[in-house]
């Protein structure tokens, strides 16, 4: 599967085991798009704060 880089905004996340969340993000070139943010539900996550809903993050 092909990486790619792209401005996205955060629409939902869901709870996926004790630290990570499914996110699902709205980017410019590739629409909505779901994906694992690892361990972002961990209190020294320093991206916890960007994968809440309606929030404009830079993906890849």
């Amino acid at each position: 599967m092909p990486l790619y880089r792209d401005d996205a905004i955060v629409l939902r996340t869901h709870k996926l085991g004790e630290a990570d969340r499914i996110v699902t993000m709205l980017t410019r070139s590739h629409g909505k798009v779901r994906a694992v943010a690892k361990g972002v539900r961990r209190t020294s996550s320093r991206i916890g704060a960007r994968m809440e809903p309606f929030m404009l993050a830079d993906v890849q």
